[in-house]
């Protein structure tokens, strides 16, 4: 998960993308990816396809 997340965190940074951004493209909710980004939860495998794609 750590290392997810530290793509995402790199790759948000490089892309100027924010949550609420990445939320409307992917359709996963901004409180998902907030939730997520904090530690607080994980990512089904789903919602990492959805990221991926």
């Amino acid at each position: 998960m750590a290392e997810l997340l530290n793509m995402m965190r790199k790759a948000m940074e490089t892309s100027g993308q924010s949550r609420y951004r990445i939320s409307k493209e992917t359709g996963i909710a901004e409180s998902v990816l907030s939730r997520f980004m904090s530690g607080e939860t994980a990512l089904t495998v789903e919602t990492v396809g959805r990221l991926a794609d």
